[in-house]
């Protein structure tokens, strides 16, 4: 898919920005984004999008949900403090 995924529809509460975008039915559902909406993209308060999660995150999601280690990342240089 190219540029965001987006759809119409009104009465979202606080707090659902930030919610898994699925798609599928039943038990088979795939994390597609994260719903966004007006102030930070939508162009009207019922306007929600995302934008699209690639191969990576859905590396790093089924990693999780097969409880497999994180990544390790290096320690941060000191500040010289």
């Amino acid at each position: 898919h190219d540029g965001y995924p987006a759809f119409d529809c009104g009465g979202y509460v606080g707090g659902t920005s930030g919610s898994a975008w699925l798609t599928g039915h039943g038990k088979h559902r795939t994390v597609v984004g994260v719903i966004g909406g007006l102030h930070q993209g939508g162009c009207t308060p019922a306007t929600s999008y995302s934008s699209p999660l690639g191969s990576s995150a859905h590396s790093v999601h089924k990693r999780a949900a097969h409880h497999h280690a994180g990544d390790t990342f290096p320690a941060p240089p000191g500040d010289g403090c």
